[in-house]
């Protein structure tokens, strides 16, 4: 107000403003989900133990089952309640920016055909550089460790469930929280801002090198794809490929020998390369801005607006305590 000391905000500053508190708060979900997954432990088995013996608890020894069954149900209820406590924690934080049913649209013909064989390509160039990376750092001694998500055996009902919570659930869950509800969140700065945070913040949630780096890459097509279809279901059917294709293809080559196995290998990650280079080749000639991210002008350039995400006390405090995760999932040899 005009002669009373009060200075009407600039644009530059109200949008750095907004930027820093969307970021910030997906940020601190992105640690939420950590935490909660550590202190919700105790209390879960405690639950359980209500209903059934087969979990046990000890102040010395934590909680354990008796049963794979058992196990994997504890572990996915548990993964489950992190997850929709996240993103209801953050939708309600947000105050409801956009309405959910707005992210399940139809998805658009055209970059959906694309969506697919450009993944499955993807797919193998991110294990290729995951596998350079092990490689460099294992020239000093140091192998990046990574959580053991190896199938039941001998039990049918164990491996149904874990089947379940490794393919459905976290397409859903994790594509509402990450693909969903944060880079939706991010639109209104720009399309870069919104695949390139969501996408870093769901690496970073991983907690180890390998699988973050993988995710990183992972995340920036199916963040692309669903921002050009439209559509989270796209984000959602790949998800579920993707973990599907890591469920099953160690069955389906599982009977055949090493030298078989690696052969079969080599040619499945060939015809997915050559599909997917095929498909960004045909996109590209098909659409002029295939491969182009929307961002509308206002009061600040992309790269402003990048940093000022990036440098958000949420973003940093993320950053910080996920790279303490990462560095002590190392082993030295």
């Amino acid at each position: 107000m005009q002669g009373l000391g009060f200075v009407e905000e600039l644009p530059e500053a109200r949008e750095r403003r907004r930027i820093r508190r969307t970021a910030t708060a997906a940020s601190l979900t992105t640690v939420l989900y950590s935490v909660l997954g550590s202190l919700l432990i105790v209390p879960l088995a405690l639950v359980f133990r209500l209903f059934t013996s087969e979990i046990h608890y000890s102040p010395r020894y934590g909680v354990s089952a008796s049963s794979q069954l058992m196990a994997s149900l504890f572990n996915n209820v548990l993964y489950v309640i992190c997850l929709l406590a996240c993103i209801l924690f953050l939708y309600f934080i947000l105050r409801k920016p956009f309405r959910i049913s707005q992210l399940f649209r139809a998805p658009k013909a055209m970059p959906s055909a694309v969506a697919l064989p450009v993944f499955l390509g993807t797919t193998i160039v991110a294990s290729g550089v995951v596998g350079l990376l092990q490689y460099a750092l294992s020239r000093f001694g140091l192998v990046p460790l990574t959580p053991d998500f190896s199938a039941p055996e001998g039990d049918t009902a164990a491996f149904l469930i874990y089947a379940f919570c490794i393919t459905i659930l976290p397409a859903f869950l994790e594509e509402l929280l990450f693909r969903g509800i944060v880079m939706t969140s991010l639109r209104p700065f720009g399309d870069t801002v919104a695949l390139v945070m969501s996408s870093l913040l769901f690496a970073l949630a991983h907690g180890n090198l390998s699988q973050s780096v993988n995710a990183f890459i992972l995340a920036m097509v199916m963040g692309y794809f669903v921002l050009r279809t439209g559509s989270l279901w796209t984000g959602i059917i790949l998800h579920f490929i993707n973990n599907f294709i890591v469920l099953m293809l160690p069955f389906m080559l599982s009977g055949l020998s090493d030298q078989a196995a690696t052969v079969a290998n080599l040619i499945i990650s060939a015809a997915f390369l050559a599909v997917g280079i095929l498909a960004v080749v045909l996109f590209s000639l098909k659409d002029k801005n295939a491969f182009r991210l929307i961002n509308k002008p206002s009061a600040l350039p992309v790269a402003a607006k990048m940093r000022t995400a990036l440098l958000s006390a949420g973003f940093v405090l993320a950053a910080i305590y996920y790279g303490i995760l990462i560095v002590v999932n190392f082993e030295v040899r």
